[in-house]
């Protein structure tokens, strides 16, 4: 299955991501940055606020990146996970989890605290409580773990990476890794986690809570909550906030929803740091070549100004625009998932 990516495709749900050259990163802070002026919506900006909504809600990384922690299962068979960043982050994820979790010499319900050499240089230190490391990541286990250029060459996906910075995972129910059928709720955190392949480092910070329910391959749903999440869409940051998104994986289609409230910095939505608020009324259906086939979404800005985007025809939306906050519609007009795309 292919699912609609943005320009550079949004990153998990719980992080803010920099990066750049060689090296890098920031701190994360962007993540907590005050609340920005709520945007009126006009016919010359609706599009843009459109294009970034479909966008968000029609975007599954997050759901999958959080899927990488688990060995053996894959959301989305055809893409193959995700974009080049994403899909890093997840098998770092998978790795340091992997490292982290010992296989032998530890009691049942005793505290961990090891520090392990990895594969390629560079330590991992492991600290919290696994009560059955045999058994993988069960309800009540908890780690918190310090990468000190620890380098993996082959053995995360094929890619050499060197990971710094703090992981932290705790499960609330269920047990992570291993196949369908599993029922698993999870929370990850991460402070100035970097992952570098030698000639981009990405650094990510933030927290998120994972629900998510597997009965088979093709039967699957992840829900993805937290307070703030940030990505980048080229050179703009786009940041979520009290945000909450579900992915539903069904055969080769899937649905995905999204109810946030966005800030970004896109020139063509409004001057400096702007928000909107998106609801998604009706889940966007995606089939198995990736085409959006229903859904709807209503995105509402300053004085109840708001867009109301509904799908007509695969990859077809109408859109109808509310300037004034009054209930009733200037504009409709008709557009395709390309022209939205050309406004990112």
């Amino acid at each position: 299955m292919r699912f609609i990516r943005t320009a550079a495709a949004l990153l998990p749900a719980f992080f803010l991501l920099a990066c750049g050259g060689g090296g890098g990163g920031g701190d994360g802070g962007g993540t907590n940055s005050p609340t920005a002026a709520a945007v009126t919506i006009t016919e010359s900006n609706a599009m843009a606020v459109s294009a970034e909504a479909v966008g968000s809600v029609s975007n599954t990384e997050s759901a999958q990146a959080g899927a990488g922690l688990a060995a053996g299962v894959q959301v989305d068979p055809a893409s193959g996970g995700g974009n080049g960043a994403t899909r890093k982050l997840a098998q770092s994820l998978r790795a340091v989890a992997s490292l982290a979790r010992p296989t032998a010499g530890v009691a049942t319900g005793v505290a961990v605290d090891q520090t392990e050499a990895c594969p390629a240089g560079g330590t991992l230190r492991t600290s919290g409580s696994i009560s059955n490391p045999e058994a993988g990541f069960t309800a009540g286990d908890s780690i918190s773990t310090v990468a000190d250029n620890c380098r993996f060459d082959d053995g995360a996906g094929g890619i050499a990476m060197t990971i710094n910075g703090s992981f932290s995972l705790t499960v609330h129910s269920g047990t992570l890794g291993g196949m369908p059928p599993f029922n698993v709720s999870f929370s990850i955190s991460m402070r100035n986690y970097s992952v570098s392949d030698g000639t981009e480092t990405i650094v990510f910070n933030g927290d998120s809570r994972f629900d998510w329910v597997a009965n088979s391959d093709t039967d699957q749903t992840i829900t993805v909550s937290g307070s703030a999440f940030a990505s980048a869409a080229g050179d703009r940051p786009v940041v979520w906030k009290n945000y909450r998104q579900t992915l539903v994986v069904n055969g080769l289609a899937a649905s995905s929803d999204l109810d946030a409230t966005v800030e970004t910095t896109n020139p063509r939505v409004g001057a400096g740091t702007v928000s909107y608020v998106i609801t998604t009324t009706t889940p966007l259906a995606m089939d198995g070549s990736g085409r959006i086939t229903a859904g709807r979404i209503t995105v509402t800005g300053a004085n109840n100004s708001a867009v109301v985007l509904a799908v007509t025809a695969p990859d077809t939306f109408s859109v109808q625009i509310d300037t004034n906050g009054d209930g009733g519609y200037e504009k409709t007009q008709t557009v395709t998932l390309a022209e939205l795309q050309a406004q990112l």
